[in-house]
């Protein structure tokens, strides 16, 4: 997988998370489930604020 498809995975999920459009972010989480489980998990602390 292309780090350009990852980007672009975030990028879709970040602007669907800020339209308030959690169907279409629970879609682009299931699509990079089904690419590579462990993006689930950096998908799911998208949110969070970085550790200090």
């Amino acid at each position: 997988m292309s780090e350009n498809t990852v980007t672009a995975l975030f990028a879709e999920y970040g602007a669907a998370r800020a339209a308030g459009r959690d169907d279409l972010a629970d879609l682009i989480r299931d699509h990079a489930e089904a690419i590579d489980p462990a993006l689930v998990d950096e998908l799911d602390g998208f949110d969070y604020p970085a550790a200090a």
